[in-house]
């Protein structure tokens, strides 16, 4: 019995000690985040007003190539949210696990897919010493020689770090393409990537746009980065102004595809009445025969979180809260078209009719695809197992897959959802 309680006290002590050492080391490494995380940092980039008097000259921006009859491979990646790990404790040194499997899930993706160019929608990181982690993953990217840029999600100018401080690491990051852009427009990273043929004609664009974010702690030091999210007055003038540019530089209308991080209320209409019309067999929701899901037809919450809401709309996102997937008698057609009509954004979209596709991230969903009213809406599947805490993923990471074939001058998009 006394070598038994011998040893036992021995064990309790040897685990007293351990415990102690790491919650005890725990605790200083947060209150060492914590300290490191409360001291903003500016960042400064060069000051770049747009003016509707300015000239559109595709040359200006960073541009790709499809020669005719030959295809462009783009992989898009969404919501990675890194965090600090290390001797930063974020959830006891998880973040350093968790990062290094999104890591790998990321080379896994690149691997399969071989692409020309690789665009983030945003939402690179979750953490408290931002520049940290935009600093490690512009290290990461540099390995694979592939072109690459993004859009600000609503995390990342929300920590330590302005989005000018972000933007300065960016763009001296190694194959990453980040355009700062106009400074007078809405957060940084609003620009163009035309596509063109092999004699340098514009056969499509890519246009990003920043929606904003949320400080986490507010800070009017903080220089581009945004107190609440969505687009202003300058920003549709600007798309406007661009979509002009490139009609009339290719002397033809020019499709496009709207990259930003957080989806219209246009996604939520798009998804939810294509699935009560094409698999719960409602009537009156569909505009056309047309209107189908290309790929992903769970019962998903969109996240939408900008645009136009009406009564309808808004009960609908009441009952789907409450109810799960129900709601969809509510959610009509005329609801649609009165957003359509009186959404600033979207109304300006649809008279100028060069967008047939929009892309986005946000949702942390495993992905989906839906052409409604003769435009395809397309959710990133989300990459990595960080921050999630919704099922709406079924399981699945990894990324979403763009091809871009040039037939002739006229561009075929198809996507494929990838997991890792």
């Amino acid at each position: 019995m006394a070598k038994t309680s011998k040893k036992f006290k021995i064990t309790a002590i040897v685990l007293s000690v351990v415990f102690g050492v790491f919650f005890g080391t725990y605790g200083v490494s947060r209150l060492i985040l914590n300290e490191l995380g409360s001291r903003s940092i500016y960042g400064s980039v060069p000051v770049k007003e747009w003016s509707a008097d300015a000239v559109f000259d595709s040359d200006d921006y960073f541009y790709l190539t499809a020669e005719d009859g030959g295809e462009l491979n783009v992989l898009m990646l969404t919501d990675t949210h890194f965090k600090n790990g290390g001797f930063y404790a974020n959830n006891f040194w998880a973040g350093t696990v968790e990062n290094a499997l999104v890591y790998a899930d990321i080379k896994t993706l690149v691997g399969e897919t071989d692409p020309d160019f690789i665009y983030l929608t945003g939402d690179i990181e979750t953490a408290a010493l931002n520049d940290v982690i935009f600093e490690e993953f512009c290290a990461f990217m540099a390995q694979f020689d592939i072109p690459w840029t993004m859009t600000m999600g609503n995390h990342d100018g929300e920590n330590r770090a302005d989005k000018a401080k972000v933007a300065e690491i960016l763009t001296g990051a190694e194959n990453c393409v980040f355009d700062i852009g106009y400074t007078n427009l809405n957060g940084l990273g609003n620009t163009v990537i035309p596509v063109k043929d092999g004699e340098g004609k514009v056969i499509y664009a890519f246009v990003l746009m920043d929606f904003g974010d949320w400080q986490l702690r507010k800070d009017p030091k903080k220089q581009y980065s945004t107190y609440d999210a969505g687009y202003t007055e300058n920003q549709l003038s600007w798309y406007e102004w661009v979509i002009g540019g490139l009609n009339a530089e290719a002397g033809r209308a020019v499709e496009t595809m709207l990259l930003t991080h957080i989806p219209f209320h246009a996604f939520t209409y798009a998804a939810k009445l294509t699935y009560a019309g094409t698999v719960l067999g409602m009537e009156n929701k569909l505009t056309s025969a047309e209107d189908r899901f290309i790929y992903g037809t769970d019962p998903f919450d969109t996240e939408s979180e900008f645009g136009y809401t009406n009564g309808e709309y808004l009960a609908f996102r009441e009952a789907y809260r409450a109810s799960g997937d129900k709601g969809y008698e509510i959610l009509t057609l005329a609801s649609y078209e009165e957003y359509k009509e009186k959404d600033g954004f979207f109304a300006l979209i649809k008279r100028l009719g060069s967008t047939n596709h929009i892309v986005t991230g946000h949702n942390h969903c495993d992905g989906y695809s839906v052409l409604f009213d003769g435009i395809t809406y397309t959710s990133v599947v989300k990459t990595g197992d960080i921050y999630v805490s919704k099922a709406w993923d079924n399981g699945n990471r990894g990324g979403t897959a763009f091809n871009f074939k040039n037939d002739g001058g006229t561009v075929s998009v198809k996507s494929e959802r990838k997991f890792a």
